[in-house]
């Protein structure tokens, strides 16, 4: 008798002990099951979105590109158009009977789109025809007051072209020329680095001494006081 209390005595906490621990790990199970089911569907969203982020990615990329290459066909439409438009300009003011100034109402407006023909063709690079624009421009319009600022370019087309000599006697021709236009500063300013950089020092000085003396308050004086002291 006593030994079959004892024994149940014994088995009834075992009993409970197994029931709680069997519970548990069942519950256990139960939550790791969850967890990798919840692990499963992260990495499927995060699979999908990734994918259905590099198909947003690629659509944007293909947009843009027709985008670029629309907008390139506008840019060269455009471009096309305007050559058009400036060689049809350049051709009626060129073909345009000459009449001096003298014999004829002088004609400011005509006289500043020759001018600016001539200055895009020096924006433009094309120096030789820069030129020709310019001394076109001249002959047309000796009275213009853009007359001085054309001078001025000839010479700076001939200096891009390397003709250097040219470029001088062009720029004496400003100050010769158009001794009260507002070019004349610059253009003693560029003779003395013209001589600076043909290592004629004195030729040199002479033309910046020249501009201090007679354009003190110009900006060009300053640049020459700064370039005497260099030398």
């Amino acid at each position: 008798m006593k030994k079959g209390k004892i024994g149940g005595r014994l088995f009834y906490p075992l009993f409970i002990f197994l029931f709680f621990s069997c519970s548990g790990y069942k519950k256990f199970l139960h939550r790791q099951a969850l967890i990798d089911t919840l692990d499963m569907r992260t990495k499927k969203m995060e699979k999908e979105n990734k994918k259905a982020l590099e198909e947003l990615k690629a659509d944007i990329l293909f947009q843009l590109d027709r985008i670029n290459n629309r907008l390139e066909e506008l840019h060269n439409l455009i471009q096309e158009t305007q050559e058009e438009i400036y060689k049809v300009r350049k051709r009626k003011i060129e073909e345009t009977t000459f009449v001096p100034e003298t014999i004829k109402e002088y004609d400011e407006t005509k006289a500043e789109e020759l001018y600016q023909i001539a200055y895009q063709d020096m924006i433009r690079g094309e120096y030789e025809q820069a030129i020709f624009s310019f001394e076109n421009f001249l002959q047309k319009y000796p009275n213009s007051e853009l007359a001085d600022n054309a001078q001025y370019w000839i010479s700076e087309c001939y200096y891009a072209l390397g003709n250097i000599e040219k470029a001088i006697i062009e720029l004496e021709k400003v100050i010769t020329n158009y001794p009260k236009g507002n070019k004349v500063p610059a253009s003693m300013y560029k003779l003395g680095l013209i001589y600076l950089n043909k290592k004629n020092k004195n030729k040199a000085k002479e033309y910046f001494q020249k501009l201090i003396k007679e354009y003190p308050n110009t900006n060009e004086a300053k640049l020459a006081k700064e370039k005497l002291k260099e030398l």
